[in-house]
């Protein structure tokens, strides 16, 4: 039996197919989040921001790892907020259990109210004293111009935000919205949101270039910092009426100031204002005084000639740091964030310091970063700066992080292969397991269980198995990627920017010929130690001689790793979910849109986010064909790939209006029907909107628009209910495929119209009786029939584009209207169009019609045809009139 626009789960039971014949992804290793240890002892990746908290601690975000954390007064590190684990969840409930996706820099209200903008999931979230966590801004979609600014901001899609949000003692958040920077107006806007909810415009801000809110005095005076590109910077303060006046102004013609202004500031209780300048290497923390004048409190060193060294604690004048993220107390201490290179070779590195009342500096937090111990459990690891994977023959597997190679036995026993967490340049040639090694780019281990590694220069190394470093082996390898492979004879292929390489026995190197023009982006190898190489779009292999030869046309745009199953799948990543090309055409596999990784689960339902380094070897098929990979801190596994099930089909004529059922051409934005078999679920499966959006895959399944995922509604054994996406709208034919795990049914290609009108009936037969509300809000009838000259709402799909992101609810105002004419008969009579356009509150390509029954029709059950430039309905729909 057929389903309608959105398969409600009142009526289907949602029931998992057998788990054998999926392709299943779970963690594998890492993305521990360290909690309760001393703040000294961990590593820090990424601090967005910094805050005083609550008796004197110290809250700041640590972006990548998608978590909150503080320093506790006692100097315990505390996670406060997220569990490591990019999504959205929680409102309501504990923040610690809640998920976050790159939280921004975190701010205190009087009360103690904690907010952030968690940037990943388009919201701004406060965490109250109690420690739950809600939404108070954002309804999830990234903003579109459509959409109003004002009104109750958890019903409105927040704009683009440049920088950071400030909050008020009174807990009034503002943050600067540059959508309309670069129009001809060139403004921006100062946005409020109120304690009690609603959404603002507060400030308007003339010419462009604002870096965004960057502090909050105690008098409610908001600063940002404005550089224009040409010849002055400035700071610019917004007053609690919304005059705005420029602070301080620097020249940048010429040489580089010392005390030119950044984008980090804060303000102390007597209206002081602090912002960090930056000098040509370095960089100071800068007062400015009520005079204009500047008196610098921190920094002002001298940088060493290499790298980017801070000072050791010690006195805060002179000193060499890099600050950014400033928060201020009571007592006069400014916390920061100082992020720096220890050598020039390396990774950077960042602490959390203190300039205390007494000038002096003293780091709070991640000084003495510590190692992940030999034999950890291998889903309590805090991997850092993970960058490339390699199997060995037998089925070990070598990790790449900070400095450092592990293994991870076919037993599970994780220990280290080489390297001691600090950064050497160049090796020094020792014994590996004690020494200091480059940070490595990519990984490939050979027959003899020689570790090759090329560092961030490009120069590569091999470590025996018993730790002996090779000396370095220089290559003429210029940009591009650094990827390194291994054939079955044991040669090492380095890949350039335009170039690729094999390492003869000698050490010397052969270059092989490229297509002109081509730009290598990935290298992999497959279980017989062939080489396949991504260049100029295309899929090759190489001989033995060195040429290539061409497998995939056209395939492989912007792929940043490699790696081929059997048959001559090619896996690819790029930033997030796969593309697997297939001799069938290519898929993709993951759901970017997914908020929760899905471990356990169906890949296609999971969200993929790809490796921190995305540059590098993350992709490595296991000799028992699983494949492993990075995302984010963690390695994932996918098994199943050799399970493949049997291609889905689509039926001859089976794409049709998920509501008229009707056939032939298909418009962007209209929910489609897909009718065949092997559709990869045993009963029919509700979609559930995630972040306000439809997933692209449900459970196995997804649909492919020319070969770009559309947002599913329901999943049946032999029905699909998909949303035309409007990305690629101009298209005049579109390819429409549907895959089941890594299996891609043949192509139905269908032109494409500007409309396909559909209206939605009771039955959901395509026919009969409309599905429509009276003015009365009751369901229209013949037990209901609505009055003449009252207003009926219609429902349906395929009045064309909207304009909003695919596959979201429509919720902020205004709602979208129909971009051409709409034009509705009653019994063959004009009926008056009071709205026509995307339905309040139900996904984006389900349209509704507000239309006054003409008083001269016969009362009875009339004809009602709509029209969308020129374009009518097919279907016989009746409306019952009285």
């Amino acid at each position: 039996m057929a389903f309608g626009i959105v398969a409600s789960s009142a009526f289907f039971a949602a029931l998992s197919p057998p788990l054998s014949a999926q392709i299943l992804v779970n963690t594998f290793a890492g993305g521990a989040v360290r909690s309760g240890v001393p703040a000294q002892n961990v590593w820090l990746d990424s601090v967005a921001g910094l805050a005083w908290g609550p008796g004197g601690t110290v809250v700041f975000s640590d972006t990548a790892n998608h978590v909150i954390r503080r320093v506790r007064a006692d100097g315990a590190l505390e996670t406060i907020a997220g569990t490591g684990v990019p999504g959205f969840s929680g409102d309501g409930g504990p923040a610690a259990t809640a998920l976050l996706n790159q939280p921004s820099p975190p701010h205190y209200d009087a009360a103690g109210n904690l907010y952030f903008l968690d940037t990943g999931n388009s919201r701004i979230r406060r965490i109250d004293s109690l420690g739950v966590v809600t939404t108070v801004a954002g309804d999830g979609i990234p903003f579109f111009t459509v959409m109003d600014a004002t009104g109750p901001a958890a019903q409105r899609s927040l704009p683009s935000i440049a920088g950071d949000i400030q909050v008020d003692a009174a807990g009034d958040i503002y943050f600067l919205d540059t959508t309309g920077q670069f129009t001809t107006a060139s403004q921006s806007f100062v946005r409020r949101i109120t304690p009690i909810g609603q959404l603002q415009t507060f400030a308007v801000l003339p010419d462009c270039c604002y870096s965004g809110l960057a502090a909050i005095d105690a008098a409610g005076n908001l600063y940002t910092g404005m550089n224009n590109g040409l010849n002055y910077a400035a700071i610019v303060r917004i007053a609690p009426d919304a005059t705005v006046s420029t602070i301080y102004r620097k020249t940048t013609t010429g040489q580089t100031s010392a005390t030119l202004p950044g984008r980090h500031m804060t303000a102390d209780a007597a209206g002081n204002l602090y912002f960090v300048a930056n000098a040509r290497f370095g960089g100071a923390i800068v007062r400015l005084n009520p005079d204009g004048s500047t008196t610098t409190v921190a920094g002002g060193g001298q940088p060493p000639d290499f790298g980017y060294v801070s000072s050791p604690d010690g006195p805060a004048l002179p000193s060499v740091i890099y600050p950014a993220g400033l928060a201020l107390d009571a007592q006069g201490q400014i916390v920061f964030a100082d992020t720096f290179t220890p050598l020039v070779c390396c990774n950077s590195r960042t602490v959390i310091r203190e300039v205390t009342a007494g000038g002096q500096l003293k780091t709070l937090a991640g000084a003495n970063g510590q190692f992940v111990p030999d034999g950890t459990p291998l889903r309590d690891i805090w991997f850092t700066d993970l960058s490339s994977i390699a199997f060995s023959k037998p089925g070990d597997l070598y990790v790449a992080g900070h400095c450092s190679i592990h293994i991870i036995g076919r037993d599970g026993a994780f220990s280290t292969f080489a390297g001691t967490g600090n950064c050497a340049y160049p090796s020094p040639g020792a014994t590996a397991r004690n020494a200091d090694i480059p940070p490595s780019g990519s990984i490939a281990v050979d027959s003899q269980n020689r570790v090759w590694l090329a560092d961030a220069y490009l120069n590569l190394y091999n470590i025996a198995p018993d730790g002996t470093v090779s000396k370095v082996i220089r290559t003429p390898v210029i940009g591009g990627t650094g990827q390194i492979a291994i054939d079955s004879k044991d040669r090492v292929y380095v890949a350039g920017l335009d170039s690729l390489y094999r390492v003869l026995p000698d050490f010397t190197y052969q270059q092989l010929a490229l297509p002109p023009r081509a730009t290598v982006s990935a290298i992999g190898t497959d279980s017989s130690g062939a080489i396949y190489v991504a260049a100029a779009s295309n899929i090759y292999t190489v001989n033995d001689d060195g040429a290539l030869s061409l497998v995939y046309a056209n395939q492989g745009v912007g792929a940043n790793s490699l790696a081929v199953a059997p048959g001559q799948r090619i896996w690819l990543e790029s930033y997030g979910p796969f593309s697997v090309i297939t001799a069938a055409g290519t898929l993709v596999v993951g759901d970017a849109r997914a908020v929760s990784p899905g471990d356990g689960g169906p890949v296609n339902s999971a969200g993929i986010r790809g490796p921190s380094f995305a540059r590098n070897a993350s992709l490595a098929f296991s000799p028992a064909g699983d494949l492993y990979f990075l995302d984010g801190s963690r390695i994932r596994r996918l098994t199943g790939i050799g399970n493949v099930a049997p291609a889905p089909s689509i039926n001859p004529g089976g794409v049709v209006n998920a509501v008229s059922y009707a056939g032939g051409a298909i418009a962007p934005g209209e929910v489609v029907a897909i009718f065949g078999s092997n559709f990869g679920a045993s009963t029919v499966t509700a979609a559930t909107p995630e972040n306000s959006f439809y997933p692209m895959a449900v459970g196995r399944t997804q649909v492919l628009f020319n070969g770009y995922p559309a947002p599913i509604t329901a999943v049946g054994p032999n029905q699909i209910n998909a949303i035309v996406p409007e990305f690629g709208s101009s298209a005049t034919v579109e390819s429409v495929q549907v895959q089941v795990d890594a299996a891609l049914s043949p192509a139905v290609n269908l032109p494409v119209a500007v409309a396909v009108p559909g209206l939605s009936t009771l039955d959901m037969s395509g026919s009969g009786g409309a599905a429509a509300l009276n003015q009365d809000g009751s369901i229209n009838s013949p037990a209901h029939p609505a009055a003449r000259g009252s207003i009926v709402s219609f429902y349906g799909t395929g009045m064309g584009a909207f304009y909003l992101p695919d596959g979201a609810l429509t919720i902020a105002t205004p709602y979208p209207v129909a971009l051409a004419p709409v034009t509705v008969t009653i019994g063959g009579k004009p009926a008056p169009v009071q709205y026509a356009g995307a339905a309040p509150f139900l996904v984006n390509g389900v349209f509704q019609v507000n239309v006054q029954i003409p008083p001269d029709v016969p009362p009875g059950n009339p004809a009602v045809v709509l029209t969308v430039d020129g374009i009518a309905s097919t279907r016989n729909v009746t409306v019952a009139v009285r």
